[in-house]
């Protein structure tokens, strides 16, 4: 019976051994975190002095370039609606401006082709 009651004793001990290891983490744990520094609010809109789209919309022969409609470079051509201008085919030339594939011209048959083109129609 001695050891039975010492066995009670020492796993009561135990117990309030526990609870009091338990109940100090919970005080530690429920105590308030270090303050957060609150990042600065996002900004939303356009940078001070642009409003609205930035991309201008242009018409066909343009395109948007650094804020502004440009017209296309010689030997290229913009469609309606385009952002950029379009290549014309290797070989044929358009003048600036151009605003679509048609206005490319070309390529020039070279002076032989001209010579066989003749001797064919007669």
């Amino acid at each position: 019976m001695l050891r039975t009651g010492l066995l009670r004793g020492l796993c009561r001990a135990a117990i309030v051994v526990a609870m009091l290891a338990g109940t100090h983490g919970a005080a530690e744990a429920s105590a308030p975190p270090p303050p957060v520094e609150k990042p600065a609010p996002v900004k939303k809109g356009p940078p001070p002095g642009l409003t609205g789209n930035t991309v201008p919309q242009c018409d066909a022969g343009k395109y948007p370039a650094g804020g502004f409609c440009r017209p296309s470079p010689p030997d290229f051509y913009v469609p309606s609606g385009a952002t950029y201008p379009v290549a014309c085919p290797p070989g044929s030339k358009a003048p600036a401006g151009s605003r679509s594939a048609a206005a490319c011209i070309g390529p020039e048959p070279k002076k032989d082709e001209k010579k066989e083109e003749k001797k064919g129609g007669h």
